[in-house]
């Protein structure tokens, strides 16, 4: 009676996520309804801020705040339409069943979102120079940089957090398999070895944001320099290290713990070579 309760279970539960089946309209409504829910509050965060402002605050500080809304809703439709991108991808890979895709699909997302990040927390300071406040109050340059590069630090940490905390529940409801031997070590492995490389591309990018003032050249930095990087294994294959200059890691590669120990190491040297290459341009940047 056990398995059959189950058997039924799994039934009901693949019928409410298979769009290939049934009524298609119920079932986007369905996945429609925390999407907009979500759209909806934050246009009412916006409102509420407006509405305080306007009862407490002046004119300025309302038309400051109304500006800003405009500002944070134009950031967060621009992620919402790259996460919907993306779900779109995941759901082509799972009915072409080429599930191992989809972790490199996450793994690349990840950096995307980090680097936009990156572009508000320090392109805008840069582009605006709204650092001479800092520095002119008496922080110096080291820890004006250093600080900036800590909370970038905890921004990966909190992204791949939500990446992966959004993901787990979802295998675990919609059922993609038995989880294989080691799961739980090789993905914290995963993750700890994604944390570095994605620490790598932050301090590449940071590096282009502090030497050109461009948030358009830090953009194009990601997308430009995954081409770069993996040009040198097209020219000489037999060098193996060259391999993992993209600063990519998967979960099927934890198996091979040479993998781990080239992409580890080529990620902390890019990481120390740009973090310091990029303050020594920030500590000679004239105010």
């Amino acid at each position: 009676m056990k398995t059959k309760s189950l058997n039924i279970d799994n039934k009901n539960v693949d019928d409410k996520s298979d769009f290939t089946q049934g009524s298609i309209i119920k079932k986007l409504i369905l996945f429609m309804i925390p999407i907009l829910g979500a759209l909806i509050l934050q246009a009412a965060y916006g409102a509420v801020d407006l509405l305080v402002v306007g009862k407490f605050g002046s004119t300025a500080g309302l038309s400051g705040v109304s500006t800003g809304s405009q500002v944070l809703n134009l950031v967060t439709f621009v992620v919402t339409q790259f996460s919907a991108g993306i779900t779109i991808l995941i759901g082509i890979f799972l009915g072409e069943k080429r599930e191992k895709r989809i972790g490199r699909l996450i793994g690349a997302s990840t950096i995307i979102f980090t680097i936009i990040l990156v572009v508000l927390l320090i392109g805008i300071d840069l582009t605006q120079k709204l650092y001479k406040n800092s520095i002119t109050s008496g922080i110096s340059r080291a820890e004006f940089y250093l600080s900036k590069f800590l909370v970038l630090a905890t921004l990966i940490v909190l992204q791949l957090i939500l990446t992966y905390s959004s993901f787990i529940p979802a295998t675990l409801i919609n059922g993609m398999g038995t989880a294989p031997k080691h799961f739980l070590s090789n993905f914290l492995i995963t993750i700890g070895v994604q944390f570095i490389c994605t620490l790598a591309w932050v301090s590449l990018v940071s590096f282009v944001l502090y030497a050109t003032n461009s948030i358009i050249a830090a953009i194009f930095t990601y997308l430009i320099g995954v081409s770069l990087l993996s040009l040198p294994t097209a020219f000489y294959p037999d060098i193996d290290w060259l391999k993992y200059l993209n600063m990519q890691f998967y979960f099927d590669m934890v198996s091979k713990q040479d993998m781990i120990f080239k992409t580890i190491t080529i990620a902390l040297l890019i990481t120390l070579l740009f973090a310091f290459s990029g303050l020594q341009v920030f500590k000679r940047k004239d105010l």
